[in-house]
């Protein structure tokens, strides 16, 4: 029989003093991208409409108007504050993926603030020149992080190897995994055969 969802914390990455931001939500992309992008750095550019809306400094397309219209309606606010939270998050998930194709072994992950007024960009090491560079582009704060001591591409191995591993034992009905990039920690989450988990206890204890 089936049953005990235990949580297991398998590795740990991280250091004691690297920083760990809170109340922060994870950078996904939308069609909310800026219509200007004349300004940023060769490999990094976006796809504009030719009709155009302007929502106090910004000038949106039809795909973004409708996208901050159901964004404004969903949090309660005004599609100014709308565009004002939302329009340079797009632009600051590409951002973030460039830095990470460009430097797998040492981009440590990337979150924007739950507010949606600054962002936070982490690397294993030092912090690459490119990194204020193109981050300069943007319109809200940017915190670069350096020395976290971990990359994701380490943490996603990481979680790969040792999800293959807890798979692999015979009480184990199932298993998930996942990582923290603020903590560097990798987690496990598995649920147990009943009967194979007692059995082995009693060969333990036998033993």
């Amino acid at each position: 029989m089936a049953s005990c969802l235990a949580v297991l914390v398998v590795a740990a990455l991280g250091f004691a003093n690297a920083e760990a931001p809170r109340e922060f939500k994870t950078v996904s992309t939308s069609s909310l991208a800026p219509n200007t992008p004349e300004s940023m750095p060769e490999g990094v550019r976006f796809q504009s409409e030719h009709s155009f809306t302007t929502i106090g400094n910004h000038q949106v397309n039809e795909p973004q108007l409708a996208d901050l219209r159901i964004a404004a309606d969903a949090v309660g606010i005004s599609l100014e504050e709308a565009a004002d939270r939302y329009l340079w998050q797009d632009q600051f998930a590409k951002i973030a993926i460039h830095l990470q194709d460009r430097y797998p072994d040492d981009y440590s992950g990337a979150m924007i603030m739950g507010d949606g007024q600054s962002a936070w960009i982490a690397f294993r090491g030092d912090v690459p020149e490119l990194a204020y560079e193109l981050t300069r582009q943007l319109p809200k704060p940017i915190k670069l992080i350096g020395d976290r001591g971990y990359s994701e591409h380490e943490l996603a191995q990481t979680l790969q190897r040792l999800h293959a591993t807890v798979s692999s034992h015979e009480s184990v009905v199932a298993a998930s995994g996942g990582y923290d990039i603020e903590t560097g920690t990798v987690s496990i989450q598995v649920l147990l055969d009943e009967d194979r988990s007692l059995q082995g206890c009693r060969r333990t204890t036998s033993a």
